[in-house]
């Protein structure tokens, strides 16, 4: 573990470029859908601060500029810009503070909080 934090501190590709001071935040489940609403994959939230957050996600997963966060512990969801990746790592600046999802009427993000995955924007939806 302390070798591959030391290799992210050392890598040019990671910098802390923050706006605002990173929170304490243990690490939490959370998924990532395109701004359509159209699930992408289920990531990890870390670093959490005001203006952002750091994700986790499979290096495979193609992921549009724009996103859209879930996190599972607070049950919010944001409207995110990828500012940088480096292998799986993704830091995200949230475009407006996150909400509760309850706000939401809308079938894909209901599905979110219920666990489902809407794939695609046929609203079909899968459960884990």
């Amino acid at each position: 573990m302390f070798k591959r934090a030391l290799k992210m501190t050392l890598n040019p590709a990671y910098r802390d470029n923050r706006l605002h001071p990173k929170g304490r935040a243990r690490p939490r489940l959370g998924k990532i859908t395109d701004l359509f609403e159209g699930y992408l994959t289920d990531c990890t939230l870390f670093d959490v601060c005001e203006g952002g957050v750091g994700l986790l996600a499979p290096e495979t997963v193609d992921l549009p500029d724009d996103v859209l966060i879930y996190d599972d512990l607070e049950r919010t969801i944001g409207i995110a810009h990828i500012r940088w990746r480096n292998g799986r790592q993704i830091g995200v600046r949230f475009r407006e503070k996150p909400v509760p999802i309850r706000l939401f009427n809308t079938p894909g993000l209901r599905a979110l909080q219920s666990g489902g995955r809407n794939r695609g924007t046929q609203g079909a939806m899968t459960s884990h």
